[in-house]
């Protein structure tokens, strides 16, 4: 989605879908928006309506929740709660409503992973708390840079 100038903006298990072969593919492009185009002239990023939050709220970002601009990033913390979600056997933040959710995603501080998932190694733990940090600019900027860090920690 992001070589192709998207921002899906409800990233989440869901969403997710697995072949037999093994191969995963990004389902649902409802909340979608384009951040690159021909109609939109050089980039654009896009925020949700003042007063109308979009996205599932386990998995979306602070900025996302916030209202502000959303880009990859964005997308690529959602990619984050979604995995600890596998890793730990639950979403990262927890609440009985859905306001309880986006206000722990915007103020409280992520939940060690290895201590819900002991047997996850430090150092995709380490990637996971990266992917999902409160400000934009302390994640992983591209697909790609997350990709290296995730080799990396395979060596």
């Amino acid at each position: 989605a992001h070589k192709l100038g998207i921002v899906h903006r409800d990233i989440k298990p869901d969403n997710i879908l697995v072949s037999r072969e093994g191969v995963s593919k990004l389902a649902d492009l409802g909340l979608a928006k384009p951040t690159v185009g021909p109609a939109l002239g050089k980039e654009a990023s896009f925020s949700s309506m003042v007063g109308v939050v979009v996205g599932t709220p386990y998995y979306m970002s602070p900025e996302q929740i916030e209202g502000k601009t959303v880009d990859i990033r964005s997308d690529l913390y959602s990619l984050g709660a979604t995995a600890f979600h596998l890793l730990a056997g639950g979403p990262p933040f927890d609440a009985e409503t859905a306001i309880g959710v986006l206000t722990k995603h915007v103020a409280e501080a992520l939940p060690d992973l290895r201590q819900k998932a002991p047997g996850v190694p430090p150092a995709l733990s380490a990637i996971i708390h990266r992917l999902m940090e409160k400000d934009p600019a302390k994640r992983f900027q591209t697909p790609a840079e997350l990709a290296s860090a995730l080799a990396a920690s395979k060596r």
